[in-house]
């Protein structure tokens, strides 16, 4: 039984690894960077969100993600939502 547990674990990761890769050709083919995409993937899942939740999700550094907000924002791909505001957390 155990070894079937751990085939079963080692399949998920496997299709885990897939999958990720084949997001990040998929992004790459439209010049998106990945943390860019799964900013975007975060945004349509949520319709908003903040930095803290998306490094949360996605186990990413919050700097990295506060890089990629500040240039998606100045690209005019994303915007704050003033009236979502949570506390001192900036919500797009």
């Amino acid at each position: 039984m155990e070894k079937d547990k751990l085939t079963l674990v080692q399949n998920v990761n496997n299709a885990i690894i897939r999958y990720r890769a084949a997001y990040a050709d998929w992004a790459n083919v439209r010049s998106i960077g990945y943390n860019e995409m799964l900013v975007f993937y975060t945004l349509r899942d949520y319709e908003f969100c903040t930095q803290k939740q998306i490094s949360e999700d996605y186990h990413i550094p919050t700097q990295t993600i506060h890089n990629v907000i500040n240039r998606l924002k100045k690209e005019n791909l994303i915007i704050e939502n003033k009236e979502k505001k949570l506390g001192r957390e900036t919500v797009f």
